[in-house]
């Protein structure tokens, strides 16, 4: 009897030991008998666990301590270049098959290990894209090649955004996934985040929730928790500055229709319009028509309008404006939700309009028609 219960714990403590194992199988063709490096993420901070040897065919196996419920991210390195990424799980094993540059990656098992690397193969071909179209604005600034310039500008911007967009359909059809963390803390080149708009921490806090239900006790919840925290401060900081009539205005320095940069702070001593809009909106047009005769109005009285686009299409956008004829300062960047005004100014929605008076203050937020018109004729 004693045996048998001896036999049991051992049979228990046997399968414990193996739920808190990883396991790692890797096939690098033209790789025989070399040596490569194992590191492990360490919340921001890559370690190494282990340097291991493959054998004649290019074949190793390799064993990592994952607890069971707590993945973790693991990265093999020749020398200073890293071949993979893999994601760990505790019980899990993971296949792979590569050359010795990181090509032609392959991932076999684990489910977030193959989702791992599909995303990041996404994100590599992205920046590869971005690296070139970096390469194509630098030489057209370099020759004074304007139209080239602002064309590669432009790409430039909806490569970002469109990327970004596809991230975050992602983050929203595999809530529960690990890989998410990756993907918030990706840069494109220059430290670019992609996440690193203070409204992203909604996201940051949409991942945490999820993650903590799933895994909760791993070491990259209180980094998500603080992030989402320290942007969520940083919003409700700018709603306050935005409902506070006595702030004056922050300023916002973006190209208008000519390619001029034009300054919000230069019409100080005016009573301005801060109007935040899009050209993809029938009704916004309409509502263009309408400030059109306030605007001639009260223009010669010192009324402005500052109207900025949140579109990511600068030649739309151009083309309306042209076709409106609009008659105040229309200005646009291309950098959509991610434009600096925008974030400035917290908009999360359009149209938003601020009213601002002649001696800089904020004195009404989305007014429209003859409550706008009233308004006006008050200040002035």
């Amino acid at each position: 009897m004693n045996k048998l219960f001896t036999l049991i714990i051992s049979v228990l403590v046997l399968a414990s030991c193996n739920q808190n194992k990883a396991v790692i199988e890797a096939n690098i063709e033209g790789a025989a008998e070399k040596e490569f490096v194992i590191k492990k993420l360490n919340i921001n901070k890559q370690e190494i666990v282990d340097t291991i040897k493959t054998d004649a065919s290019g074949y190793f196996k390799f064993k990592a301590d994952v607890v069971k419920g707590n993945p973790d991210f693991f990265y093999i390195y020749s020398g200073d270049k890293k071949l993979a990424s893999i994601i760990l799980n505790g019980g899990e094993k993971v296949k792979l098959k590569l050359d010795t540059l990181g090509n032609n990656l392959s991932v076999e098992g684990y489910e977030e290990a193959v989702k791992l690397a599909e995303t990041e193969k996404t994100f590599t071909n992205a920046v590869k894209k971005f690296d070139s179209l970096a390469v194509v604005f630098a030489n057209a600034k370099a020759a004074g090649d304007t139209a080239a310039e602002r064309s590669a500008n432009l790409k430039l911007g909806s490569l970002y955004v469109k990327y970004k967009q596809a991230a975050i359909k992602y983050l929203y059809q595999n809530p529960k996934s690990i890989t998410n963390v990756y993907l918030l803390y990706q840069k494109f080149p220059g430290e670019l985040p992609v996440f690193g708009s203070n409204m992203d921490g909604l996201l940051f806090k949409r991942v945490y929730d999820s993650l903590s239900v799933v895994y909760p006790e791993s070491k990259y919840l209180p980094l998500l928790k603080s992030e989402s925290e320290n942007r969520q401060k940083y919003n409700e900081m700018a709603f306050k500055m935005m409902d506070a009539t006595e702030t004056s205005f922050p300023d916002i320095q973006l190209p208008d229709i000519n390619g001029k940069v034009r300054s919000l702070t230069d019409l100080k001593g005016k009573v301005i319009l801060l109007s935040f809009w899009t050209v993809s909106d029938i009704k916004q047009k309409m509502y263009n028509k309408e400030l059109i005769e306030t605007y001639e109005k009260y223009s010669a009285k010192g009324f402005e309008i500052f109207q900025v686009s949140v579109d990511n299409d600068k030649t739309e956008w151009g083309k309306t404006v042209m076709t409106q004829k609009l008659p105040w300062i229309s200005l646009c960047d291309g950098m959509g939700v991610e434009s600096p005004a925008v974030i400035t100014y917290n908009i999360t929605k359009v149209p938003t309009t601020f009213l601002i008076d002649k001696n800089g203050n904020i004195v009404a937020k989305d007014i429209f028609g003859s409550a706008l018109d009233s308004k006006v004729a008050s200040l002035l």
